[in-house]
């Protein structure tokens, strides 16, 4: 009895490994599939990745322009790594072109969906000056933002 059950289990076994040996082709076949797929995966997620970024930075220029008071312009807006610039600009008929600065700065800061991503956001140095019969302000925002936005 234990000799006929040995040599079946024997036997089966036999098969068995002939049938794992004649699925060597497709076992290397699904193991280069699985790689070049996981390689893809990665592409697409940092694609993903760029996107969603490129669509914050629309969002935020979006917001900068719906946040911004009558009167207040820019100059220039640049991006360095994780370092936030802008520079512009400030004009009233009632003097009032700080506030007005002071108006932008809290609007920004107030609004979560262009504040996100934000460490901190200042106003720098302002300085005044004449432009064709009218006051004008100069001043400079600057930030830092959290280095995954």
């Amino acid at each position: 009895g234990i000799f006929i059950t040995f040599f079946i289990k024997a036997h089966q076994m036999q098969e068995l490994d002939k049938k794992w040996n004649s699925l060597e082709p497709d076992r290397k076949t699904f193991a280069t599939l699985s790689s070049e797929y996981n390689i893809f995966s990665q592409e697409a997620l940092a694609i993903k990745d760029i996107v969603s970024r490129r669509v914050l930075w629309a969002e935020k220029l979006n917001k900068l322009s719906l946040d911004l008071p009558s009167g207040v312009w820019f100059n220039d807006i640049s991006l360095s790594g994780a370092n936030f610039k802008l520079s512009g600009s400030a004009v009233s008929v009632q003097n009032e072109e700080i506030k007005l600065i002071n108006k932008f700065l809290d609007n920004l800061k107030n609004d979560p969906q262009f504040y996100a991503g934000f460490n901190d956001l200042e106003l720098g140095p302002m300085q005044r000056k004449a432009l064709a019969g009218y006051e004008v302000v100069d001043f400079t925002l600057s930030g830092t933002l959290n280095e995954n936005k």
